[in-house]
């Protein structure tokens, strides 16, 4: 099956490192560097990936807009970017289990146990790596009001 594919990165080398790695693959790769773009163009295409963004948003905000659009509420989306500090990585977390509890409860998605199988482990690992950031969260928390 091809998919068409809208690709957000703002890093050239990774933006031709994805795109010939799926284009080798036979999907239709098209890359974009702006928000703007993403959010207009998403709904013609099969698969959103977003990587690298503006330092102006978050993958999580940009998620976000994109599940509250009727138009683009339904286009999967897979962040593969990296959040560097903590709170940026639970939010993208925070999203990403919103994601996958969406598909759990749509009994069709649910009742084809070999495609809800890895979704229901990926949320199970998310929920064990959100608790282990929402108590590290806690622990910065008490040691900045300590020093301040």
């Amino acid at each position: 099956m091809q998919l068409s594919i809208l690709l957000l990165t703002t890093d050239r080398a990774a933006a031709e490192i994805l795109s010939a790695a799926l284009m080798r693959t036979g999907h239709g790769v098209t890359v974009v560097n702006r928000p703007e773009e993403l959010a207009r163009d998403a709904a013609r295409y099969s698969l959103v990936i977003i990587d690298q963004v503006p330092a102006t948003t978050t993958v999580g905000a940009l998620i976000a807009d994109l599940r509250h659009d009727p138009a683009t509420a339904v286009v999967p989306i897979l962040a593969v970017a990296q959040a560097d500090n903590l709170e940026a990585r639970i939010a993208l977390l925070e999203v990403e289990q919103k994601e996958r509890e969406a598909q759990l409860v749509d009994p069709a998605f649910a009742a084809d146990f070999a495609t809800a199988r890895p979704v229901m482990d990926a949320h199970r690992l998310a929920a064990e790596e959100l608790e282990e950031r929402y108590a590290r969260w806690e622990e910065v928390q008490k040691l900045l009001s300590e020093i301040g």
